[in-house]
């Protein structure tokens, strides 16, 4: 299961971007802003013999 953090900042940004893209007028701009916003961090993380990847997405 990923861990995903979501930040204020980061959810206005992606509900400004889907609601340019509801009305057909979504731009380059707009939906650059939303991966240039965020970091993301993965890893694997085992324990016995499960192993899983873990997701962290944060502001930058």
């Amino acid at each position: 299961m990923a861990n995903i953090e979501l930040t204020d900042d980061l959810i206005a940004l992606e509900r400004a971007a889907w609601a340019e893209q509801q009305e057909g007028r979504l731009t380059v701009a707009t939906a650059a802003r939303v991966p240039q916003a965020t970091k993301v961090q993965t890893g694997t993380l085992t324990c016995g013999e499960y192993t899983t990847t873990t997701v962290k997405v944060s502001c930058v």
